[in-house]
C-alpha cells in the first residue's frame, strides 16, 4: 500500500487536506472486547468520527486555519458520513456551517434488497437473536465476483484489512445503521444547509445496494423541486397582492420579499434517475442541479475529476459506473 500516486495524493496536490481515522476495531484502533471488526453499537462509529473531526476543527481554529470541510465515506463509511452530518446538526455544533460537502462512494445506505424476500427477513430475525446472545458468532459470507479484480488485490495486500469471517454483532449493527440512515433527519438538514453533494455508485455493485444511492438523490431532488414550487407560488401570490393593493402601499419601503433561498441551481426538468440509471450508454443527463453520469468502465482520471468538479459546484452530482 502506497500513498504515492494515490487519489489522496491527488487531492493533496490540488489543495485539499485529507484527514481520516481508523474506525473502532479497524486498522490500528482499539476494539470492544478486544475483537477486530466488531462494535457494540453502530452509533459508536459515528460518535468517534464526529469527536475526531471536532478535535481537528479546534486545532485549525486555534491556528486560524479553519476552512470548508467535506465529509467523505466509502461503503460503510458512506453511511457513517451521512450520520455524521446528521449528528453534527442534531448537536448544533457551532462549526457545522463549515461543512460544505458530502462525498459518498458506493455508500451503504439501503437494505431494500436485503429485506425484499421473506427468507431474508427471517434471516434478519435470526440475526437479532445471534446479536443478543451470540454476538461473536462468525459466519461465512458468500464470495463476490468483482468486475475489477485489482480491488480485491488491494484488500488482500493490505495488512490492516480484516480477512476473517463476519461476526453476527457487527453484521446486525450495520443493518441497523443503514436502516436508521434512510429514516434519519438527514434530508431536513440538507434542506437547511448549503451543502454540496456528490454520490459515486456502480450500477454493477454486488456488495452495497445501488438503489440506495438512486433513492437518496431522488429524495433530495424532490425536496428542492417542492421548495422551488413553493417559492414560485409565494412569488405569484405576493405579486398579485402587490397589484391589488398598489394604491394602499405607497408608504411601504421597497424591502423586497422575505423567503427561503436555495443555495444552488434551480431544477427545471428533473430526470427520473431510477429509470435513467439502467441505461447502458455513456451520456450526461443534466437537469441544472442533478447530474447522473453513466459509464460502463471506471476511468480513474475521469473519476477523480468528477469528484473534484462535483464537490466544487453547487448542487448534487451523481456518478454511476
Amino acid at each position: 500500500m502506497s500513498y504515492e500516486n494515490s487519489w489522496i495524493q491527488s487531492l493533496n496536490v490540488n489543495g485539499y487536506t485529507f484527514c481520516g481515522i481508523d474506525n473502532q476495531s479497524h486498522g490500528l484502533s482499539e476494539a470492544s472486547r478486544n475483537e477486530r471488526c466488531f462494535v457494540e453499537d453502530f452509533e459508536n462509529f459515528v460518535a468517534d468520527a464526529v469527536q475526531a473531526l471536532e478535535i481537528f476543527v479546534n486545532e485549525w481554529k486555534a491556528k486560524n486555519e479553519l476552512k470548508p470541510i467535506i465529509l467523505m465515506g466509502t461503503s460503510m463509511g458512506g453511511c457513517i458520513a451521512v450520520k455524521m452530518f446528521e449528528r453534527i446538526y442534531d448537536e448544533k455544533k457551532e462549526w457545522r456551517k463549515y461543512i460544505k460537502g458530502l462525498a459518498l462512494i458506493s455508500p451503504m445506505i439501503s437494505i431494500e434488497k436485503q429485506t425484499s424476500t421473506l427468507f431474508n427477513k427471517m434471516l434478519i430475525g435470526l440475526g437479532y437473536i445471534l446479536k443478543n446472545f451470540f454476538p461473536l458468532y462468525k459466519f461465512k459470507v458468500l464470495g463476490r465476483t468483482l468486475k475489477y479484480p485489482w480491488v480485491k488485490l488491494d484488500d488482500d495486500t493490505d495488512p490492516y484489512h480484516y480477512h476473517e469471517e463476519l461476526k453476527a454483532g457487527i453484521a446486525l449493527e450495520c443493518l441497523f445503521g443503514t436502516y436508521s440512515c434512510m429514516k434519519s433527519k438527514i434530508l431536513k438538514y440538507i434542506d437547511e444547509s448549503d451543502i454540496d453533494i456528490i454520490v459515486l455508485q456502480s450500477k454493477y455493485d454486488n456488495i452495497v445496494d445501488p438503489t440506495g444511492s438512486v433513492n437518496f438523490v431522488n429524495k433530495m431532488v424532490n425536496i428542492y423541486n417542492k421548495k422551488e414550487e413553493d417559492d414560485s407560488s409565494n412569488n405569484e401570490s405576493n405579486n398579485n397582492n402587490s397589484n391589488n393593493n398598489n394604491n394602499n402601499n405607497d408608504h411601504i419601503n421597497n424591502a423586497g420579499n422575505i423567503k427561503s433561498h436555495i443555495h444552488s441551481n434551480n431544477i427545471k426538468n428533473n430526470e427520473n434517475i431510477s429509470e435513467t440509471i439502467k441505461s447502458e450508454d455513456d451520456k450526461n443527463l443534466i437537469s441544472n442541479k442533478s447530474i447522473v453520469y453513466l459509464t460502463k468502465h471506471v476511468n480513474m482520471k475521469r473519476l477523480y475529476n468528477s469528484i473534484r468538479k462535483g464537490i466544487m459546484r453547487r448542487g448534487y452530482f451523481m456518478v454511476t459506473m
